[in-house]
């Protein structure tokens, strides 16, 4: 019995957004998932997993802070790991969110930017959506001696996205695995 308790506690650790080790620009949807019995991403992008920005059609300027919300439309939420603003790729944890805001503030460097994020969950759910990728361009007023382009704020043709499991599945098996050991 503590061989079996063992094993399912050390097999839903993958469950969680925060151990998902691959980078998430780089996810495509029907791609390859291969954890948490997910073989592939699903095949689809829209509200289940999707990423929105307040930055102008006109682009973004250097220096000023802009918002990039991360959701979905899944009522009890989902893992999610995200990469936004160039910057490092971060997660979750073990909660399961329907929405977060990010905060970006574009550096000088700053000329396109892409913004990635995965959503998904275990168990029942038992599905990984990758979110249509934002790329976002510096426009006029940056402070920027380059030419102002406009933003596309409109997803790239091959999305990349995140991956993103849930912490919902390690608590499901360990209430399983404690109201059976009481």
């Amino acid at each position: 019995m503590f061989l079996v308790l063992l094993l399912l506690l050390t097999s839903t650790c993958d469950a969680y957004p925060s151990s998902y080790s691959g980078t998430v620009s780089s996810e495509t949807p029907g791609g390859s998932f291969g954890k948490m019995g997910i073989s592939n991403f699903e095949s689809t992008q829209g509200t289940k997993c999707k990423i929105t920005t307040n930055v102008p059609e006109t682009g973004f300027i250097v220096g000023k802070e802009y918002k990039i919300t991360l959701s979905t439309d899944v009522p009890s939420g989902l893992g999610m790991v995200w990469s936004v603003g160039g910057g490092s790729q971060a997660n979750s944890g073990s909660s399961r969110l329907t929405s977060k805001e990010v905060k970006w503030t574009p550096k000088a460097s700053d000329k396109t930017v892409s913004n990635s994020l995965i959503c998904g969950a275990g168990g029942s759910y038992d599905k990984i959506w990758v979110a249509e990728k934002k790329v976002v361009k510096v426009g006029s007023g940056s402070g920027s001696s380059s030419t102002p382009t406009p933003a596309n704020t409109s997803p790239s043709p091959i999305s990349d996205s995140v991956k993103s499991m849930t912490s919902a599945v390690f608590i499901a098996i360990f209430v399983a695995i404690f109201s059976v050991l009481l």
